[in-house]
């Protein structure tokens, strides 16, 4: 008797589905995050310690800011 082979992804597929009753999309994850402080990275604390000279002390005058795409 030869054996079928089944992906593992087909299985868990079936899990997901059994559970749900659907495969979620990326954007029904997505929604659902709550975000952290720290998903933001520095460029939130570097816009906070120039609004804060208490906190300027941190960060080196020889430090390049962070790039930033300003064409969204």
């Amino acid at each position: 008797m030869a054996k079928k082979q089944v992906p593992v992804r087909y299985i868990g597929e079936q899990h997901v589905k059994d559970d749900l009753g659907r495969i979620p999309t990326v954007q029904d994850w997505i929604s659902q995050l709550r975000p952290q402080r720290w998903m933001y990275g520095r460029h939130l604390e570097l816009e906070a310690s120039d609004a804060d000279p208490r906190h300027a002390e941190k960060y080196s005058t020889n430090e390049a800011p962070p790039q930033t795409d300003e064409s969204c």
